[in-house]
């Protein structure tokens, strides 16, 4: 009932002075979110965790799902964010989720006519996103990574001099060839002399050659790109081809300019979210969050239960005081790592308190339990229905069917159906489309079996 009220504590009076608060620091020097807050005392908004989870799921598009005609792959990633890919299939249930309608075929081919891309993005970790997005993240991965790499480089007895000469070389063999390469067909290709191995030295810091620091060299400055080993995203093996599409100035060696764009856009697609969240998600320090959010018009939130000072731009106040419609009552089939419920500490905000000592495998636990309301990642896929995670589910390669564990042991009353006709339209998709539900590059057939066993058990 709380999610189909505004908060008690949200008045007219709370609302103007909230955004005054922040409306008048265009004419003042820039305050951290610290000095906001304190200006802004009074006018601190309390809301229930209702009320933020149901806003979450908004703004992640999972309560006003993108129709199948003309669907655009991109807006549908610059609206909603970019989704975790890991060498499996589970990039397309988050599209999916998002846009019941998209298929396979759609999705390959946005990102091959390079509307989304595939890159280095939060922490370095690969992710699909929109196209005009690229430019940042490049950027960002750059400025994260470059200080490691040229400590490595002292490390192992190299120079940036020896890495710039060989990124030269690669690429004019990558743009020579005319056809995209693997990264062993490249070494395969350059000349004897152009690589040199870092014996010991370099091994000790996990580079026996300089071939991946020139390779990350080129994509961070936008001179090659990744395309797609069989034109799919259920993949690790990534070849590389000349960039066909600039993707904007770079400068990488600055850590603001990206870091302010891609903390503004995380506000549009997470918020409310705490300072911590968000350094955690893109893998930079809460100072640096708190540099960016200092330039921001934004508004410190309070979640009842989930965190004392959360953050809010400033232009979706009225939205979320006004959010007066439950999410509606629908089946979601995510993916291990959507990032509705990895972006907010784990997936407890999202369950019933009810069942937080539900226990649960964890990802990457080798076996290993925990209760569900202490759990950070997930060893089943998670099931959802409205904004409330409801169950767990897995594909069964040997049935060919959805396997759905519910932790009230049946669905609520009244979605029966639905939850039937769910499971069996993503059977179909996963069958048909798909042909397997492996969710990472190292996965197999037969763990994807034993995981929908432990479900039916």
């Amino acid at each position: 009932k709380a999610a189909t009220k505004p908060a008690k504590a949200v008045t007219k009076a709370v609302t103007k002075a909230a955004t005054k608060a922040v409306t008048t620091r265009s004419s003042a020097p820039a305050k951290t979110p610290t000095q906001t807050a304190t200006r802004a005392a009074k006018a601190t908004l309390r809301i229930p965790l209702e009320q933020a989870r149901a806003l979450w799921c908004r703004k992640q598009g999972l309560t006003r799902p993108a129709s199948s005609g003309g669907l655009d792959h991109a807006a549908l990633l610059e609206s909603h964010g970019c989704l975790r890919t890991l060498g499996g299939v589970d990039v397309y249930f988050a599209i999916r989720a998002r846009a019941p309608g998209a298929t396979r075929a759609s999705i390959d081919a946005a990102c091959e006519a390079g509307a989304i891309r595939v890159t280095p993005a939060a922490r370095g970790c690969i992710y699909l996103a929109p196209a005009r997005h690229v430019a940042d993240y490049m950027a960002l991965a750059a400025a994260l990574q470059r200080p490691r790499t040229d400590r490595d480089l002292a490390r192992a007895g190299a120079t940036r001099d020896e890495v710039d000469v060989l990124a030269a070389t690669a690429l004019e063999v990558i743009t020579r060839r005319g056809a995209p390469l693997t990264t062993a067909e490249l070494r395969a290709a350059l000349p004897a002399s152009a690589l040199r191995s870092l014996g010991d030295a370099g091994k000790r810091v996990g580079l026996s050659s300089l071939l991946p620091v020139a390779l990350r060299e080129l994509e961070f400055t936008g001179r090659i790109e990744r395309a797609l080993a069989g034109g799919r995203l259920d993949t690790e093996r990534y070849l590389w081809r000349p960039a066909a599409r600039a993707v904007g100035a770079l400068d990488v060696g600055d850590l603001a300019l990206p870091l302010a764009a891609i903390a503004h856009r995380c506000l549009e697609w997470f918020a409310p979210i705490t300072v911590k969240q968000l350094a955690t998600w893109i893998g930079v320090s809460q100072r640096d969050i708190k540099a960016a959010l200092a330039g921001m018009q934004v508004l410190p939130v309070t979640i009842e239960g989930h965190a004392d000072e959360a953050w809010l731009l400033a232009r979706d106040l009225d939205e979320l005081v006004e959010l007066r419609e439950a999410p509606p009552r629908e089946y979601l089939f995510l993916p291990f790592a959507d990032t509705l419920l990895a972006i907010h500490d784990g997936p407890a905000v999202h369950v019933d308190p009810a069942h937080h000592g539900v226990r649960v495998k964890t990802w990457g636990g080798r076996g290993k339990e925990e209760p569900l309301g202490a759990v950070n990642h997930l060893g089943h896929r998670p099931l959802l229905l409205g904004d409330r995670m409801v169950g767990l589910w897995e594909y069964s390669p040997r049935t060919q069917t959805v396997v759905a564990r519910l932790f009230d042991g049946a669905p609520p009353r009244g979605t029966k159906a639905a939850l039937a006709t769910g499971c069996q339209q993503l059977a179909a998709f996963i069958r048909d489309e798909l042909e397997h539900a492996r969710s990472f590059s190292l996965d197999t057939d037969e763990r994807v079996q034993a995981r929908a066993d432990e479900l039916s058990a």
